[in-house]
């Protein structure tokens, strides 16, 4: 029988965000599972990896051990064994491993629990990318972070195009873009300090289940992540953690060429004051259409939202900075309320070109090094 011994707070958090990865449904009964595996570090150091996957996505974490031998592998309920182990918060937890009638035993003091297991064998491996036709990058895990939050809301939840339910990544000497649209809504993110000196411009397309779980990741682990890609797959490593994904394929949106540049009414807003005022007036607007809109007159804009059908109204005035002729023009209140808080700035930029033109929202001030910007289509005002 082998053995391993862990503190229980080492692992929870590792395991807790790993089996989020598991899917209520599943083609496939292993990967109801988590792989536990231990392995030597290059300091000699024996720890404990954990791994989950969806067939799509395989993440894997590493946790410390207190005690154990290399070469450990099986495969536990998920569900089960996270349910257990996060009742045992800050107890020292010893398993048992009993190959001959597939059990895993894991006794915490006063008492224990036992599972059944399945061989390390039959969970499906990640396919890695091959180093002959891979691309490889470091990037800032923190701004990896970024680039995915200023724009996975933007991602489209639409499966009949494929193409714009994920993130699109590009590279080149000019920096580095994260883009999303789901045709409603834009979302353009350029960070000037990741480069690339090849001189090609390179990328590819991130779903969106994927780059959520980078971003839930990265909040708590510091450092560089390198990334490695070809035309099927990525992979995100770090020291502590490797995420491998496969990217949706096709030619992504040119959505460079769908920014209006030739906008020229501008209007800058205090974006707590008309997020709260949107807020408000959302609430009465119609159910399905959610239609909200925003008249641009002196000094102030009014936002007004009307359900014919039910009998409600709402009407709230902001102050901003704006100078030109009366414009109104109208939008969906969700999502205009998700672009306004992709914004990272006290103050925000609208810059319009009339009541039936896509809108651009952006920061007064960018962040340094960085330029964002997003685009909202209007909805048609009866």
């Amino acid at each position: 029988m082998k053995k391993i011994q862990f503190n229980v707070d080492d692992v929870m958090p590792r395991l807790a965000q790993v089996v989020r990865l598991v899917n209520a449904r599943h083609t496939m009964p292993i990967l109801a599972d988590v792989l536990l595996e231990t392995k030597r570090g290059a300091e000699g150091v024996t720890y404990l990896m954990l791994t989950a996957s969806d067939n799509e996505t395989w993440l894997s974490m590493k946790a410390p051990l207190m005690d154990g031998e290399e070469g450990v592998a099986l495969c536990v309920n998920a569900a089960d064994f996270n349910t257990a182990v996060a009742n045992l918060r800050s107890l020292n937890l010893v398993m048992t491993i009993d190959e001959e009638h597939h059990s895993l035993t894991c006794d915490y003091g006063n008492g224990h629990f036992q599972l059944p297991y399945e061989d390390a064998t039959v969970f499906p491996r990640a396919e890695v990318p091959a180093a002959e036709d891979t691309t490889n990058m470091m990037l800032d895990g923190a701004r990896l972070a970024t680039l995915i939050e200023r724009t996975n809301f933007a991602t489209s939840t639409d499966d009949l195009r494929p193409l714009l339910t994920g993130v699109r990544f590009d590279f080149s000497d000019n920096g580095t873009v994260s883009a999303a649209s789901d045709a409603h809504k834009l979302a353009r993110y350029l960070d000037k300090t990741v480069k690339t000196d090849t001189g090609v411009k390179m990328g590819f397309t991130l779903p969106k289940k994927p780059s959520t779980f980078l971003t839930a990741i990265l909040a708590n682990y510091e450092g560089s992540v390198r990334v490695a890609f070809n035309q099927r797959n990525a992979v995100f490593n770090n020291k502590e953690f490797r995420l491998v994904t496969r990217l949706i394929d096709g030619r992504y949106p040119n959505y460079e060429a769908i920014i209006p540049y030739d906008n020229d009414i501008k209007a800058d807003i205090d974006k707590d004051a008309i997020l709260t005022a949107l807020k408000r007036t959302l609430l009465m607007a119609n159910n399905t259409s959610e239609l909200v809109s925003l008249t641009f007159m002196d000094r102030q804009v009014i936002l007004t939202a009307v359900d014919d059908d039910m009998g409600k109204a709402a009407s709230e005035s902001v102050e901003c900075d704006y100078d030109g002729g009366q414009l109104t023009i109208g939008f969906n209140g969700t999502n205009l309320g998700l672009v306004l808080r992709s914004i990272n700035c006290e103050r925000v930029r609208l810059m319009m070109k009339g009541s039936a033109s896509a809108c651009i929202m952006r920061p007064v001030e960018d962040e340094d090094g960085s330029e964002y910007l997003a685009i909202v289509m209007p909805m048609k005002i009866s």
